[in-house]
């Protein structure tokens, strides 16, 4: 999955998409799915924010960009940046191979603070304060699928003594506010990547009013 979607090593396949090269029929699946939660979320998602993040220097050295900065990155919806669905992506290939695997009963694989959760029955996951990453704010009792998690408690920054988190709203190009964490639970990993990372953005009234609409999604 990473050679296929890193934006950062120069033999992935996204990264040369990025350059100018056609996706294979897979990745421009996977694009399009992406990028279809754009119109879906009213904005509040858009993987198509690579000048965006480059601006901030999320990737780099951080800093925070003039307002003309800003406004060229925003509408500047050309290249791809894959943080906001491609665990989601990678866990869907996990799902895949262990369905596909002889023996695989149960199994749960963490990536990055998504999990993919497989098998039957149940599966217990702590969900952890975002003030304080060492203390659990409750146990989630869940059958398979995936639970995703955005916050800027593990991956904020700090740039002229102004805290950044690494979450953009690509609608102004500011950071998304921090208001805690939201945890997703949704059968399936892709899904449930994207939608954390707009209903961060969001904020929770509308990701609540949102989600009360979809019958297969959790949200908290």
């Amino acid at each position: 999955a990473e050679l296929r979607l890193s934006t950062w090593r120069p033999e992935a396949e996204l990264f040369q998409v990025n350059a100018g090269a056609q996706p294979s029929p897979r990745l421009a699946a996977e694009l399009a799915e992406a990028a279809a939660w754009t119109a879906r979320t009213d904005g509040a998602f858009e993987p198509r924010c690579a000048a965006l993040v480059a601006a901030w220097g999320l990737r780099s050295e951080a800093r925070i960009p003039s307002p003309a900065e800003l406004a060229v990155a925003v509408e500047a919806r050309t290249q791809w940046e894959e943080g906001g669905f491609g665990k989601g992506a990678a866990l869907r290939d996990a799902a895949q191979a262990l369905a596909a695997a002889p023996g695989v009963r149960r199994a749960r694989i963490d990536l990055g603070g998504q999990w993919l959760l497989h098998g039957e029955g149940l599966f217990t996951l702590e969900v952890a304060d975002p003030d304080h990453r060492d203390r659990s704010i409750g146990s989630l009792r869940l059958p398979a699928g995936s639970v995703a998690t955005s916050g800027n408690s593990e991956r904020g920054i700090e740039v002229e003594g102004r805290r950044i988190g690494h979450i953009l709203d690509p609608r102004t190009g500011q950071p998304a506010p921090d208001f805690g964490s939201v945890t997703v639970v949704h059968p399936d990993p892709f899904t449930a990547d994207c939608l954390a990372t707009a209903f961060l953005v969001l904020g929770p009234e509308r990701a609540l009013a949102w989600a009360e609409a979809e019958p297969e999604l959790g949200v908290l």
